[in-house]
């Protein structure tokens, strides 16, 4: 039983190991970084190509692992990509533009805010 209690103590500290080497450098960069961690748990577990994470009055919130992802979400919410400027995607819609900012997190993945006018 001892051995037992050994080795399953080994794999739970290897695993908590692995994980802060893996999102170590992301986890502060956005406040609380639970919402963000959970969605990139649910990104790395599924076959999402993105995942909301937040939303407030004025933004929904994702992460992605590419910005592709974002330019193809825009597409099919009927939004055409015009440039890059910066950090910002700038999409238009008919007589309406729109800039979506993004943010690097880790090397790994892409957060992007959209702003809610793209919904209405």
């Amino acid at each position: 039983m001892r051995r037992i209690a050994s080795i399953f103590v080994m794999v739970l500290t290897v695993l908590i190991v692995a994980f802060i080497l893996r999102f170590g450098s992301a986890l502060y960069q956005e406040g609380n970084p639970i919402p963000v961690l959970v969605a990139i748990w649910e990104l790395e577990t599924s076959n999402e190509e993105y995942v909301q994470y937040a939303e407030t009055t004025s933004t929904h919130s994702y992460v992605s692992f590419t910005y592709m992802h974002l330019k193809k979400f825009m597409k099919d919410q009927g939004w055409e990509y015009a440039e890059q400027i910066g950090s910002g995607f700038v999409f238009k819609k008919g007589d309406v533009q729109i800039t979506v900012s993004t943010r690097q997190y880790s090397k790994y993945y892409v957060l992007w805010y959209i702003p809610t006018e793209v919904f209405s």
